[in-house]
Parts: structure tokens; sequence; C-alpha cells
């Protein structure tokens, strides 16, 4: 097994295994029940994606097209839905 993926959070790397499965990859998030020491461990970065070595090279290729955290600036505005009562 290979770290592909150094996630922010359980999300994170959640999001990206799907995508990573999605694409036929057998993939795992470790790390995710040491949520429970935030206060004792670091906050961020205790979250990490594996998959087998031989998927390693497609996977990081996957991750690399995958748009994480970013924001894209010319993006319009949608309107907020009106309010129900």
């Amino acid at each position: 097994m290979r770290i592909v993926y150094q996630a922010e959070n359980a999300i994170d790397a959640h999001l990206v295994r799907h995508a990573l499965e999605a694409e036929g990859m057998l993939a795992f998030v470790l790390g995710e029940g040491l949520a429970g020491g935030i206060g004792e461990l670091p906050v961020m970065g205790y979250c990490r994606v594996v998959v087998a070595d031989e998927d390693a090279e497609a996977a990081l290729a996957c991750i690399s097209e995958l748009a994480l955290g970013s924001v894209d600036d010319d993006a319009e505005d949608l309107p907020l839905p009106a309010p129900t009562r």
C-alpha cells in the first residue's frame, strides 16, 4: 500500500477515495479514527488515502485532476432561493 494523498480532514479524504474508486481503484482512508484525539494531536493531516502499489501512479494522476481546495473566481454568483414560510 502506498500513501497517495494527505488529507486535511476525513471529508476531504473520503472525497478523494470516492474519486479513486470511481476510476476503478481500491482506496482506503487511514487515520480517520484519530479525529477523537483532537486537542491532543495535530488538528490537520491525520487522514491519509492509500492505494495498492500498482495503482499509485494512476491514483496520483487522478488526484492531480481534482479541483481540491480551488475556487473558481470566474463563477457567477447564483441568486439565493426565495425564503419559504
